[in-house]
């Protein structure tokens, strides 16, 4: 079947913004329809829908940098967003999904620019047996949403920071989160001819839309059509980003502490079991993180 195909090259780096106007295709763009996405967010910490925001990443470092949390709707692990850091999206019709295909066209292009790149097992893109790139996808009825990244010249300690897991990631007890698997990567910058990450995404835009047969349509995303304000509101919501982490509880790892549980329900601390085994309803209150043990242990205690 024919595609009336799209191809858009966002011109703003709003991370909430982008995943809006994303989602919104992934809602409305017709049977016969499909899209393919480049642009490059802000400094963000992009977590899986699936993942305990407060495990993912080190906070401290996170807010010294201010680099924000934001919540996909896709599965999958965690990823660093920034300068350096090329996203892409394609958003097609599910009984038309191929994300081996997808990621072969992206193959080819990296062919045409004289590389040799590989496909791991797990659906992540490698060069020189090192990753480049991860990617995640969600479902609709109708639709598919294949999104990932593509590392360009991002800087390698600052990528680590973020990642690093809290110091007292310790204390989680029951969780159901998914968690990320990292891996060795590597940028691709130094092997190709681009003078910055913005000609690269061009230029990926530009290809992509001669293998579709259209043009690129340009788009500055932050400049909100009220059809994606409702998307962009949710992507830069607390209750989204943080509160939609799975339920969890925590407690003192030390041997010899009490093992006072707190469940975290929401996002929130509403419960408190005792050593004993009896149980304590409290009002809510926001989780405080992994970051700071000392609030951990005043909280148990």
């Amino acid at each position: 079947m024919p595609f009336e195909s799209f191809v858009y090259l966002m011109t703003s780096s709003n991370t909430c913004s982008n995943l809006s106007w994303e989602e919104w295709l992934f809602d409305h763009l017709q049977a016969d329809q499909r899209a393919f996405l480049v642009y490059e967010n802000m400094p963000s910490l992009v977590i899986g829908k699936n993942q305990n925001a407060w495990v993912e990443g080190d906070h401290t470092f996170l807010s010294q940098q201010n680099v924000g949390v934001v919540r996909r709707v896709s599965g999958g692990g965690t990823v660093v967003h920034g300068k350096g850091n090329v996203n892409y999206s394609f958003v097609v019709p599910r009984q038309s999904f191929s994300q081996t295909q997808n990621l072969s066209l992206l193959q080819r292009f990296f062919g045409s620019l004289g590389l040799m790149t590989t496909q791991s097992e797990r659906g992540d893109l490698l060069f020189e047996d090192r990753k480049f790139s991860g990617n995640a996808m969600a479902y609709r009825q109708r639709s598919v949403l294949h999104h990932g990244t593509l590392l360009f010249d991002l800087e390698q300690e600052f990528l680590f920071r973020c990642l690093k897991r809290p110091i007292a990631s310790g204390w989680l007890r029951k969780n159901s989160s998914v968690k990320s698997n990292p891996m060795p990567t590597v940028n691709l910058g130094r092997h190709l001819k681009f003078a910055s990450q913005v000609d690269f995404a061009r230029d990926l835009a530009h290809w992509i839309a001669s293998q579709w047969g259209v043009g690129v349509k340009e788009i500055d995303s932050s400049l909100q059509p009220t059809k994606t304000v409702a998307y962009a509101e949710k992507y830069s919501n607390w209750q989204w980003n943080f509160g939609h982490s799975p339920n969890f509880s925590f407690a003192d790892p030390e041997p010899e502490s009490h093992r006072t549980i707190i469940e975290v329900e929401n996002g929130m601390m509403v419960r408190r079991i005792n050593s004993d085994g009896s149980r304590l309803d409290f009002d809510p209150l926001p989780f405080v993180g992994f970051d700071d043990e000392d609030a951990l242990r005043r909280l148990v205690n």
